[in-house]
């Protein structure tokens, strides 16, 4: 998995966003997809987990704490890709939000909810002609900045757990998760312990203080 990953950050900005679309259309076609209010779930995974109920209770809590995001949810993202490994991310090709299966397994549904609320802002924002190449930067912390002040204001509806996940939201914030080292070592705590969850058999959640 590591030398997969490590050979295709290595390629063009091209060929990766080839490969990923090539990827997405193979892998629906051999996936039976399933709606939930709207929006449909892809599982690109070797097991298929019951995640409808936790979509559910997600997608719900939008819509009680704010409808206007599973509106723009439904209308910008479109759907919910459940992938092997990775982080939390918007693909605008294949209008999908993509969900490592780590994240899928230990988030509850307000941690789903934010985090649906991030990406749909992504897709906002691609749509309005913000989209920053992996260069830049300071671009890409602007969005971020956006995309966390919008999942911020969101989580702040929430009951209970509201205000202590618009604080982990900022708290990622100011550690500039989009930079590349940051990126980079984030991503190699996940893929440790990725290997340890399936060492285990286990379900134990990856560090989740950068998305």
């Amino acid at each position: 998995m590591r030398r997969v990953l490590d050979i295709l950050n290595r390629l063009p900005v091209f060929a990766r966003t080839s490969i990923q679309v090539l990827a997405f259309c193979l892998g629906r076609l051999a996936t039976r997809p399933s709606r939930i209010m709207g929006i449909e779930i892809l599982q690109f995974t070797d097991v298929q987990e019951d995640v409808a109920d936790k979509f559910g209770r997600a997608l719900s809590l939008i819509e009680r704490c704010e409808p206007r995001w599973l509106k723009h949810i439904r209308e910008k993202v479109r759907r919910i890709v459940i992938v092997p490994i990775g982080v939390p991310s918007f693909r605008a090709r294949v209008r999908g939000c993509y969900l490592p299966l780590w994240f899928v397994r230990a988030a509850d549904e307000e941690e789903l909810a934010v985090t649906l609320v991030h990406e749909a802002t992504h897709a906002r924002l691609h749509d309005w002609g913000c989209r920053a190449r992996e260069n830049e930067i300071q671009f890409i912390g602007r969005i971020e900045g956006v995309c966390v002040a919008r999942e911020v204001a969101f989580a702040r509806k929430i009951p209970v757990r509201g205000e202590r996940l618009a604080r982990e939201a900022q708290e990622r914030l100011a550690k500039r998760y989009w930079e590349p080292e940051q990126r980079k070592a984030w991503m190699a705590d996940v893929l440790d312990e990725v290997d340890e969850i399936r060492h285990r058999g286990t379900t134990h959640s990856p560090p989740r203080e950068k998305r």
